[in-house]
Parts: C-alpha cells; sequence; structure tokens
C-alpha cells in the first residue's frame, strides 16, 4: 500500500506462496488470489476511504473502499471490514495488515 500527500492509493496484495501461471487454470488461480486498486483517498476518523478509479476487477471501479487504521508503537494495523468475499462466493472476507 502506498498513501501520498496529494491523495493517492495504491493497492496490491497478494496471498502467500504463489507460484507462476502457464496455463488458463493457473492464470485464473493467480487472479482469484490477489487485489490491487487505485484511487484518491480521503480521512475519515480513524479510517481512510479510497474512491477505486482502477482496479483488477471492473467491479470494483467507482466504488468506495473503506479500512480502518490504528497505531500502536511503531507499528500500522489497517483492517477491512468483513464482507462477502469476492474470490469464494457464500464466504466472508476480512483482512488484516501489519
Amino acid at each position: 500500500m502506498i498513501l501520498t500527500r496529494e491523495g493517492r492509493s495504491i493497492v496490491i496484495t497478494t496471498a502467500e506462496n504463489r507460484r507462476g501461471g502457464m496455463d488458463d487454470a493457473e492464470r485464473a488461480a493467480l487472479h482469484k488470489s490477489m487485489l490491487a486498486y487505485s484511487g484518491k483517498y480521503r480521512i475519515e476518523g480513524d479510517d481512510f476511504v479510497t474512491v477505486v478509479e482502477v482496479s483488477w476487477n471492473e467491479e470494483w471501479n467507482g466504488t468506495e473502499q473503506r479500512r480502518h487504521f490504528r497505531i500502536e508503537g511503531d507499528k500500522l494495523f489497517i483492517e477491512s471490514a468483513p464482507a462477502p468475499s469476492i474470490v469464494f462466493p457464500g464466504k466472508t472476507d476480512f483482512r488484516r495488515i501489519v
């Protein structure tokens, strides 16, 4: 995650232990194990909200992605709210980055 002074965020997350994809099924699996988006962000209390301008998933374009943050000592914690998983239908997704 990169947050600029000018109010732009760039986010890329990937699952651990990913392998290269040579065929369509492997490349699809790689796509399902990541997310990436960018846009203008604003701070609202202990949240930062990104208005997504471009993303790895067209469904996210134009949405607002809200993340809660807190600082403890020299660590920054960023958490998403529980939400329906876009990767695993019928499951709930929650992410925490330290």
